[in-house]
């Protein structure tokens, strides 16, 4: 699905029930790398894996953005669906 925050709209998968997992992937892969792992996770937690900002079918805007930004936008997407 796609969730729009503002200046950049980040692809997330968002599935199973529960305690709420974020797994972040690497650089510069995206959030396939958990690809194999996702079923199995999915039986006991609510698994969601983004692809930031510039990686996977998330988009890229224009300019800088580091590692501050894109831990902005994890903070901002929790938010959005409404993680505590």
């Amino acid at each position: 699905m796609r969730v729009e925050l503002g200046e950049v709209a980040l692809e997330v998968e968002d599935h199973g029930e529960g305690v709420p997992l974020i797994l972040l992937h690497g650089f510069p892969l995206s959030s396939e790398m958990w690809t194999p792992i996702r079923t199995a996770v999915e039986q006991v937690a609510r698994l969601i894996t983004p692809d930031l900002r510039g990686f996977g079918a998330s988009e890229a805007p224009k300019g800088d953005y580091g590692m501050e930004t894109l831990a902005d936008d994890v903070v901002r997407l929790a938010d959005k669906l409404s993680l505590e």
